[in-house]
């Protein structure tokens, strides 16, 4: 391997880094934030609505069993998830949402239905 290989070798392998973590569905900064309790019986946003945009959703899964959580339409088309969720653990699901209607749905136990609270982007 020549000397000029190396180097050139480095800057690829830092570009295909910095490719692949754009990629993520979380790229990019939010909007806004809300912070979403997921307990063993509901689902509950610290806020109600929010303005259009990328918005965060900080999950926090209090709920005593591995949970997950989706961002679904008022027609359950699915916006955004994050699953497998362990008791007392918080990820970001980060999805760009446009005014109108959502459910989070909370899913203890990765069963069910889940228990589900209605989200209201503004233009």
């Amino acid at each position: 391997m020549s000397r000029r290989t190396v180097p050139s070798l480095a800057a690829l392998a830092v570009l295909a880094v910095a490719g692949l973590a754009a990629c993520g569905s979380n790229a990019g900064a939010a909007d806004a934030t809300v912070a979403v309790d997921g307990t063993k019986d509901a689902c509950a946003p610290s806020a109600a609505s929010v303005a259009a945009g990328r918005i965060a959703f900080d999950f926090k899964n209090s709920s005593g069993q591995t949970s997950e959580l989706y961002v679904k339409t008022a027609d359950d088309k699915i916006k955004g998830e994050v699953e497998n969720v362990g008791d007392g653990v918080t990820r970001t699901l980060t999805a760009k949402l446009a005014a109108g209607e959502y459910k989070l749905v909370c899913k203890p136990g990765e069963k069910g239905d889940g228990f589900t609270s209605t989200f209201t982007v503004t233009g």
